[in-house]
């Protein structure tokens, strides 16, 4: 009997597949954005090659970077823009994660086989904040996602002051 592999999708995890989430979870770098103006809750996944080819945007600040997302995140559940959205907001979370400490840390400790994991919320105020997780961070579903943005939105409060 040959032993078989099986395919590990968003939708094991119980995120909705979109666009922007295809391929295999395990094999990708994965980008939660919790969306506080929208309401919503997405996954985005990343491969190697296009964390690693994206130079694009490396030369703008973090807060430019992040305004860029702030911007583009709206624009996600447009199906009438989605590869335009694609195109473009890829290498902005490529050029923002490699614009990180964290990014550089990351690069120094892990082997080929560990991906990146970054929650991202975005604010109504046009404010943003981010955490990484560890690297041998599994999928989260969307509930566990929710529970880190949760924290991380209760540090924002004390960082942002105008958070509500």
């Amino acid at each position: 009997m040959v032993k078989t592999r099986e395919i590990k999708t968003v939708e094991n995890y119980e995120w909705i597949l979109t666009e922007f989430s295809l391929g295999d979870p395990s094999l990708s770098h994965k980008v939660y954005i919790i969306d506080y103006r929208e309401k919503t809750i997405k996954i985005i996944l990343i491969d190697d090659f296009e964390i690693n080819s994206s130079q694009e945007n490396l030369s703008l600040s973090i807060k430019r970077m992040a305004y860029n997302i702030y911007v583009m995140s709206k624009k996600i559940d447009k199906s009438s823009a989605l590869n335009q959205c694609r195109r473009k907001l890829i290498p902005t979370l490529s050029g923002l994660i490699k614009s990180t400490d964290d990014y550089s840390h990351w690069l120094i400790s892990a082997d080929k086989t560990n991906h990146l994991s970054i929650l991202i919320n975005i604010y109504d105020n046009k404010k943003m904040g981010y955490t990484f997780l560890t690297s041998e961070t599994k999928t989260l579903r969307p509930e566990e996602a929710m529970v880190l943005s949760n924290i991380l939105r209760n540090e924002n409060i004390i960082k942002f002051k105008d958070l509500h």
